[in-house]
C-alpha cells in the first residue's frame, strides 16, 4: 500500500511540471523571443537581399545581352516599383504580430523559455550577431550553385520546347490520318 501511495504522490508532484511543459507559449514570450532575435533587423536585411537578388535575376534573364539605356531604365523602374510594392505590403509593423503568432503556435512555453535563455546567453547573442554574415555567405554559395545549374536548366527547357514543337508538327498529320480513316469507313 505504501508503494502505491508513493507512486501517486510522485505522479502528483510531477504533474504540474509535465502540464507546464505542454502549455502553449504566451504572447509575451513570443514577443520577447522575436525581439531578442532582432526580428526587425533581420526583416529589414531581407529587403536589401531581395533587391540585390532581383537585380541579379534580371541580369541573368537578359542572357548577357546589353540593354539599351531606355530598356535599362524600364527594367530599373520596374524593379524599384516592385521593391516599393513589397515594402508597402510587407512592413515590420504588419509582419511582427504574425511572426509572434507563428512562434506561439510552433513552440510550447517550455521550449520558448529555453530559446529565450539561449538568445540571452553570450552564445545566443553571437548567433544573432553573426547570422547575417552566415546568411550572406549562404546566399553567395547558392547563387554560385545556381549559376552552375542554369545552363543545364536552360538546356532542359530547350529540349522540352523542341519535343513540344515536334509533337505539334505531328499532331496535324495525326488528325488528317484520323479524318481520312473515319472518312473511309
Amino acid at each position: 500500500m505504501s508503494k502505491f501511495l508513493f507512486v501517486i504522490a510522485f505522479a502528483l508532484l510531477l504533474a504540474p511540471q509535465v502540464y507546464a511543459e505542454d502549455q502553449p507559449a504566451s504572447a509575451a514570450s513570443a514577443k520577447e523571443l522575436v525581439s531578442l532575435m532582432d526580428g526587425r533587423k533581420a526583416f529589414d536585411g531581407a529587403f536589401g537581399q531581395m533587391d540585390h537578388l532581383m537585380d541579379m535575376t534580371m541580369k541573368q534573364a537578359s542572357e548577357g545581352r546589353q540593354l539599351t539605356p531606355e530598356q535599362q531604365k524600364i527594367v530599373d523602374d520596374m524593379r524599384a516599383k516592385m521593391v516599393a510594392l513589397v515594402k508597402d505590403s510587407m512592413n515590420w509593423d504588419a509582419f511582427e504580430p504574425k511572426m509572434e503568432e507563428i512562434y506561439r503556435k510552433s513552440f510550447s512555453q517550455s521550449e520558448m523559455d529555453g530559446m529565450i535563455r539561449f538568445y540571452r546567453s553570450p552564445a545566443g547573442r553571437a548567433v544573432i550577431a553573426k547570422m547575417p554574415v552566415v546568411m550572406q555567405n549562404t546566399m553567395q554559395v547558392m547563387q554560385e550553385m545556381m549559376a552552375d545549374l542554369m545552363p543545364k536548366v536552360q538546356e532542359l527547357a530547350k529540349d522540352t520546347a523542341s519535343q513540344l514543337q515536334n509533337l505539334n508538327k505531328q499532331a496535324p498529320d495525326d488528325q488528317s490520318s484520323d479524318s481520312q480513316a473515319s472518312a473511309g469507313q
